[in-house]
């Protein structure tokens, strides 16, 4: 699967041995993370909130999408695992920041994206109603003021015209939104978008600014 305008950055299998964690290109976010078993990624805790951040690029551009193939038991409202992006966050402390998809089974309004910030603030910025298969590809794409939501490449989803101030730049991972029964990642990918710069961002409540070149005297300045 391809994503338009933009670069592949990074891909994890998940095929390596058991572990705890998912290895030094992670980093666990909030509460809890995920650890490697049978050759996926797996959330420590199916009750909990779980946030893991693909950092092994240091400066990931703001435009980026992350995706995986999904596997959730669980049909219940409000719950559920997908990918996220612009995440940010420490270990142990709480809940990350991102925007992040959490898909589930249920039978209506079973994908909701939502953003996230620190110390559990949550806003759903979208909620649809989409039946699936476990093993599914689900994306989460970010560009500008654009969130979009694809399942095996076809979108089915999105919000436009919002992006948190606090929000403007982190890292692609997954995201689990507690109490599902059980549930696993597989085949992550994460990339950024051609010609992303942090001043594409338009920042929630400022005012939106176009920079021209000042010449003084000649120069460029």
């Amino acid at each position: 699967m391809s994503v338009a305008n933009a670069t592949v950055l990074a891909t994890d299998s998940f095929t390596r041995a058991n572990a705890p964690n998912l290895g030094a290109n992670w980093t666990a976010m909030g509460d809890n993370g995920y650890e490697i078993i049978s050759n996926q990624a797996v959330p420590l805790g199916f009750g909990n909130q779980c946030y893991d951040a693909y950092t092994a690029i240091a400066a990931f551009p703001p435009d980026q999408y992350a995706q995986g193939k999904i596997t959730v038991v669980g049909t219940t409202f409000d719950t559920g695992m997908g990918p996220a992006v612009r995440m940010s966050g420490i270990a142990g402390v709480n809940l990350a920041a991102c925007y992040r998809i959490s898909a589930n089974h249920g039978a209506a309004n079973n994908i909701k994206l939502t953003r996230v910030k620190l110390g559990g603030n949550f806003l759903d910025l979208a909620t649809v109603t989409s039946a699936w298969t476990d093993g599914d590809t689900w994306r989460l794409e970010i560009q500008g003021q654009t969130l979009k939501m694809f399942k095996n490449d076809v979108a089915v989803g999105v919000a436009t015209g919002y992006v948190d101030r606090d929000l403007l730049d982190g890292y692609p991972g997954m995201s689990l939104s507690a109490s599902i029964t059980s549930g696993n990642v597989d085949d992550f990918e994460c990339g950024g978008f051609n010609g992303s710069f942090r001043n594409d961002v338009i920042h929630q409540d400022f005012p939106k600014f176009i920079m021209r070149p000042i010449i003084t005297q000649g120069r460029l300045v």
